[in-house]
């Protein structure tokens, strides 16, 4: 009986072993086994700010052109690897539809907002093109569009556009994330 209480108390007095501090990556591993959602939230959060960083952090805008040619995102042309930086091509010379946003949805936001905010109409007719256009149906209005009341309470502006962009960038990577993790429930690919 001696014997096992010598056993015992020298358990007992033995110094505990240290315990490691779990690195960086191993919390974040941990976070986001127990916190999926909010892991793909950040992330998409995170690739949408890396993305958009023009927009975000160099005062550029999707919709209001630094020059006459266009530029929106840069100052410059992007070229493809290998290529000098150039001036922008002419996209009207190109039969492009790139300035679409420019020519009919910034205007068409101006109105909508001036019709909603100052009248008190619903916009259904734009009376300020071709004696009028409809602004339902074909025309592509984005009055069904929840985003788009960042438009209409932004009376328009180019700020208000960019807001709305970034906006539906940002939920689309996370119904895209979260697509992934439902259907094949991988935390590492969603």
């Amino acid at each position: 009986m001696r014997q096992d209480q010598t056993k015992v108390s020298d358990l007992v007095s033995a110094p505990e072993p240290k315990i490691r501090s779990k690195g960086f990556a191993a919390k974040v591993s941990e976070w986001n086994t127990s916190q999926p959602v909010m892991a793909v939230v950040f992330v998409s959060l995170l690739a949408v700010v890396i993305n958009c960083y023009p927009i975000i952090f160099c005062g550029r805008s999707y919709v209001s052109p630094a020059c006459v040619n266009g530029l929106l995102v840069y100052g410059w042309w992007p070229p493809l690897p290998g290529m000098k930086p150039g001036p922008a091509p002419d996209v009207l010379q190109h039969g492009s539809d790139s300035a679409a946003t420019m020519w009919w949805g910034v205007p068409v936001g101006f109105i909508e907002s001036r019709s909603l905010l100052e009248h008190g109409e619903l916009p259904l007719w734009n009376r300020y093109s071709h004696a009028g256009d409809t602004l339902i149906g074909q025309a592509v209005s984005m009055l069904g569009d929840p985003l788009h009341l960042i438009v209409i309470f932004g009376h328009g502006s180019a700020g208000a556009w960019d807001i709305k962009y970034l906006a539906a960038k940002f939920l689309f990577c996370i119904g895209f994330g979260l697509l992934i993790f439902r259907l094949l429930e991988n935390r590492a690919l969603s």
